[in-house]
């Protein structure tokens, strides 16, 4: 990598706050629609067609389908080895990973769907290590048999539509209350992972289970899985460093300085039963599972309410080798930064020399009628650049949850890319990477769209590299 990339100077720190809506990676579609913009301006940028961008493990189908009669409900499991939620062809880095699917369903005396159930798990293959892909797996097998054995929602469904039955016998056929139709969601528990990391050094994965047992909302919640790829052992939080109490500390002081920030401050007040006190967010984040390592750094998370989902907190790799961050477990790919508070940070983007002043942020995260910044050197790009306005106001995006980063598209060159992450309502909620180049004639460049976000282990902008 160029030696001006490394020139990093943090004067904020540099955080994520996700929605649940908003934090479930999708598998990249084959086909991507790429826009390019070869004016270096705010012009009419020209549309390239439709290429393939990513390439994903073919799926193959094994259906195994057993029917259960027993009270009239009929139960459907499927195998098949899919693409990941985080999606992509991972022979390129050191492990190969692919994904099983099981699903299963409930239905009711009158057909409706009552219950479905969802599992999507990774099996991982490394290459010449196979010991060491046994024991991820073995270890992934074991959260999904925990998953699979856990029949509660289930068995709630079956509860609830029992009394639904029996309100209709007592108030007549004609009553309002209707189960199939009262219901804005079926009852579902669904478990999914997200590949975080994959390289030679660290293979992480975010598991995400979600449910619907009744009442107004579902639930959610996640685990953090982070392996030695050369051991395929479990790395625990303590193996993070040599002088591990120093680190939780350094590294509680960090995370205390991100929620100082007015970006987390809007979004933490809102619950009354936690964030009281310092010693709430050391409580809270510092439990086994509740963080993993990421492209962009150690990740803790949240989730202390519905409304926002889940609060995430990262701590970049270069402040963790300053913490004394173990050698073995650093992050050899492509550097990517995320910058999610309202402070300013300084960094040489167009390898001039002299480093920028770049500042994110939304005013109320979370609000549709909130507005969006991105000020490099004084500018706000938001509202200045048309192309960029454009996308931060088009209905089909998510704005308000809107991620950013800086990003290393070539690590050939001395230029380091922002990336504009939202997600796209009109394609199934799947990210977006909209990336942009700072010249060094000071102009701001739109170089194009990708379907994915640049935090997937598997994201790759080649295709705009040879535009």
């Amino acid at each position: 990598m160029n030696i001006m990339k490394k020139r990093l100077l943090y004067t904020a720190a540099f955080i994520a706050i996700l929605c649940c809506a908003c934090s479930n990676q999708t598998a990249p579609s084959e086909e991507n629609e790429i826009t390019v913009n070869d004016s270096i301006s705010n012009t009419e940028n020209a549309q390239e067609p439709i290429v393939t961008m990513l390439e994903t493990d073919e799926a193959v189908n094994q259906d195994n389908t057993e029917q259960n009669t027993q009270n009239n409900q009929v139960a459907e499991t499927t195998d098949s080895p899919t693409a990941s939620q985080s999606g992509g062809n991972y022979d390129s880095v050191s492990a190969q990973i692919t994904f099983l699917t099981k699903e299963d369903s409930d239905l009711t005396d009158d057909g409706n769907l009552l219950y479905t159930s969802h599992c999507t798990y990774p099996v991982v293959e490394i290459v010449g290590n196979e010991s060491a892909a046994d024991k991820i797996n073995t270890d992934i097998q074991t959260e999904v048999d925990a998953f699979l054995a856990d029949t509660s929602v289930r068995e709630w469904a079956k509860e609830d539509y029992q009394r639904y039955l029996s309100y209709l016998s007592n108030e007549g056929i004609n009553s309002e209350y209707d189960f199939s139709v009262g219901y804005n969601y079926k009852y579902n528990y669904d478990f999914d992972i997200a590949v975080t990391r994959n390289d030679s050094n660290v293979i992480s994965f975010l598991i995400t289970i979600s449910s619907y047992s009744g009442g107004t909302r579902g639930d959610k919640h996640s685990i953090g899985l982070n392996f030695n790829a050369k051991t395929g052992e479990p790395i625990a939080f303590s193996e993070l460093s040599d002088n591990a109490e120093t680190f939780h500390l350094d590294a509680l002081a960090y995370l205390k300085k991100i929620a100082a920030t007015d970006t987390y401050q809007s979004i933490m007040w809102e619950d009354p039963y936690i964030w009281k006190e310092d010693n709430d967010l050391e409580h809270e984040l510092f439990q086994d599972e509740k963080w993993y390592l990421s492209t962009y750094g150690l990740v803790f998370f949240s989730h202390p309410y519905f409304y926002a989902g889940e609060i995430e907190f990262a701590i970049p790799y270069s402040a963790l080798e300053e913490m004394g961050f173990q050698e073995e477990y650093s992050y050899p790919e492509n550097l990517t930064i995320k910058l999610q508070t309202e402070e300013v940070c300084s960094f040489d983007l167009n390898g001039d020399g002299i480093e920028e002043e770049i500042q994110f942020y939304i005013e109320e995260p979370g609000r549709e009628n909130t507005d969006v910044h991105f000020i490099l050197n004084g500018t706000d790009y938001a509202s200045a650049h048309e192309e960029l306005a454009s996308q931060f106001s088009a209905n089909e995006y998510i704005f308000y949850w809107a991620q950013c980063f800086l990003y290393d598209m070539n690590a050939e060159d001395d230029t380091i890319e922002i990336a504009f992450q939202m997600n796209n309502r009109e394609n199934n909620y799947t990210p977006d990477t909209f990336l942009y180049r700072y010249q060094k004639n000071g102009l701001f460049t739109f170089l194009g769209t990708i379907e994915g976000t640049v935090t997937d282990p598997a994201f790759s902008a080649e295709k705009l590299l040879m535009h």
